[in-house]
């Protein structure tokens, strides 16, 4: 499960970890982190109980590993990504910061393995190497 604030590189980041393993993983983008960040971010409802309940019976399932890669990113880079594709960014800049605060309580939450890549300056590809390299060294 990719995970992440914003411009991080997630759907980026997915088809091009599909086209290297050729749809080796089952790889998607957002889900129980970022149903944690932005119930938190936008106040609407408390769904922690039931979220965590779902992961705790993820955390169960052996046959198949689930991995949540925690994309991370320096502040000015994903600014700089979010005007350069927003026609009106402020309101997203607005909540980069509070985005960043929840994934961080995400972590000390979730039930799941989590892999942590930053993906500032970095290539696709070479982004794409290091999550690969660390899923496989999950799986030793």
């Amino acid at each position: 499960m990719l995970e992440g604030v914003d411009k991080t590189g997630k759907s980026t980041l997915l088809k091009a970890i599909n086209r290297a393993t050729n749809y080796k993983h089952f790889c998607i983008d957002r889900c129980l982190g970022s149903a944690f960040v932005y119930d938190y971010i936008s106040n609407r409802r408390n769904r922690n109980k039931k979220l965590k309940t779902i992961e705790k019976d993820f955390s169960q399932i052996k046959s198949i590993p689930i991995i949540t890669i925690l994309l991370t990113c320096k502040k000015q880079v994903l600014i700089d990504r979010i005007r350069k594709e927003d026609e009106s960014p402020n309101q997203r800049i607005k909540l980069l910061d509070k985005a960043s605060k929840a994934y961080k309580m995400y972590k000390k939450y979730t039930y799941l393995p989590l892999i942590e890549v930053d993906t500032t300056n970095k290539s696709v590809s070479q982004t794409v190497s290091e999550i690969l390299q660390k899923i496989k060294e999950y799986e030793k």
